[in-house]
């Protein structure tokens, strides 16, 4: 045998079987069906082998091929340097009939691991902003806390931002009712409703009415675009939001362990900094691995694209419940067939194949292992979201057969860290909270 490396990772294996190996499968055959046969003329069992040769060499020779070949690719295969990926199924270049007497060779190719080059892991350099967090970012959280103390309360006077409005209205069209609402809350300067109306009440006052007529423009409700109608509403009641005093005993209603409201502030300019250096640090990496996937050279094998291609789709199958037409229902809403959307996807496909071939290769060259501290201690991390003990979990793994798919897990976890350890960091620029999240891939 000989093997020959093709473009796309694809290897052609070569195999050359003796004359006797063929003569003998060959033979093996027509004695198995010389003891079934029935040919008139002939008791069962009784076909002289010349008949059977006569009328069926072609197809002994045929299935004597497919037999050799199955048997010689599973004992050559272990001998071979570069295996076949797991996925992948190896493809009979051509069925060519053997010949008795002769040798007989046969061509099968296969995927294997992409051979690549990738830059240098260890000498990247990544800008790192620093990010300021101020007394307004502190105020704006400690505004989501009080909101869920706040009141809701009648208010006199006219509409304000902000404000929580009641309204009964009807939308007319050509003079013929349209649409007609009673008890309709509307968020001032929210827009949650349908014929966006906050902006035509600010200012009224409650009991007060109003007849008006509005033209809506494609980019507002695409549906109605164009269209002109008669709106008809009278304010029933309008509502105001009550935010209590921030005091200690309401910081301390908050968190139950900060006391005064300095600590609480203080608590969540920490909880911020420490969110904001975890999320900085995942996107300098992210940075970094970028950098590293631009830098790939190899090619990519078609199997791995496609298996990669069908997690995808089977992931939106998933989100569907299992259901398959369901997700093809999706996709049609976004004009998308199951094989348009596998083309969409295949450059999202090949990113993250070679993201993670890039991290085997930092789990190889780093020498990762997983020992059984490092289990422990990522069980008790993911016991937390089954409710069960680490031990038990370990043991449920073990008992599966996937402890090692838990030992990658792990390797892929110490890899990453590997990674951001060795980035080398270059002072950037000051920014506010506010940029930096806007900035933040979705």
């Amino acid at each position: 045998y000989e093997t020959i490396d093709k473009e796309k990772s694809q290897v052609l294996l070569k195999i050359t079987v003796t004359p006797e190996y063929i003569k003998e499968e060959y033979d093996k055959l027509m004695k198995n069906t010389q003891k079934t046969a029935q040919i008139q003329g002939f008791r069962k069992g009784k076909v002289p082998i010349s008949i059977l040769e006569t009328k069926y060499k072609k197809g002994f020779l045929a299935e004597a091929a497919s037999n050799i070949i199955d048997q010689a690719y599973k004992e050559i295969i272990d001998k071979v340097d570069k295996k076949p990926i797991s996925y992948a199924t190896p493809k009979l270049e051509e069925l060519i009939l053997p010949e008795l007497g002769k040798d007989y060779t046969f061509e099968l190719s296969y995927d294997v691991f992409p051979e690549f080059k990738i830059c240098n892991y260890k000498s990247i350099e990544i800008v790192k902003d620093e990010i300021k967090i101020t007394n307004e970012d502190i105020n704006q959280e400690l505004d989501k806390y009080i909101k869920d103390f706040s009141t809701i309360e009648s208010k006199d006077g006219k509409i304000e931002d902000n404000n929580i409005v009641i309204i009964d209205y009807i939308v007319l069209f050509e003079d013929k009712e349209f649409y007609k609402k009673e008890n309709e809350y509307i968020y001032i300067n929210k827009d949650f409703d349908m014929f966006k109306l906050s902006k035509d009440i600010i200012g009224m006052n409650k009991n007060e009415e109003k007849e008006f007529n509005k033209t809506f423009s494609k980019e507002e409700i695409e549906k109605i675009a164009g269209k002109t109608f008669t709106i008809k509403l009278k304010i029933k009641e309008i509502k105001q939001e009550i935010k209590p005093e921030l005091t200690d005993d309401l910081a301390n209603q908050i968190d139950e362990n900060c006391s005064t409201v300095r600590e609480l502030r203080s608590k969540i300019k920490n909880d911020l900094q420490n969110y904001v250096d975890t999320l900085m640090k995942n996107t300098i990496t992210n940075k970094a691995l970028d950098i590293i996937i631009d830098s790939f050279e190899g090619e990519i094998p078609e199997s791995m694209t496609e298996q990669q291609l069908e997690a995808y789709y089977k992931k939106i199958i998933n989100n569907a419940n299992g259901d398959e037409k369901k997700a093809l229902n999706i996709l049609k809403k976004n004009n998308l067939t199951k094989e348009s959307y596998k083309e969409k996807m295949k450059d999202t496909s090949l990113k993250e194949i070679k993201k993670n071939l890039i991290i085997d290769r930092i789990v190889q060259e780093e020498n990762i292992e997983a020992n059984d501290q490092d289990i422990t201690e990522y069980a008790e991390l993911i016991a937390k979201n089954y409710k069960m003990e680490p031990n038990d979990l370990i043991k449920t793994y073990k008992d599966a057969g996937k402890l090692e798919m838990l030992k990658y897990e792990i390797k892929i976890k110490k890899a990453i860290t590997s990674l951001s350890d060795n980035i080398k960091i270059k002072k950037g620029k000051k920014i506010d909270l506010k940029d930096f999240f806007n900035n933040q891939p979705v």
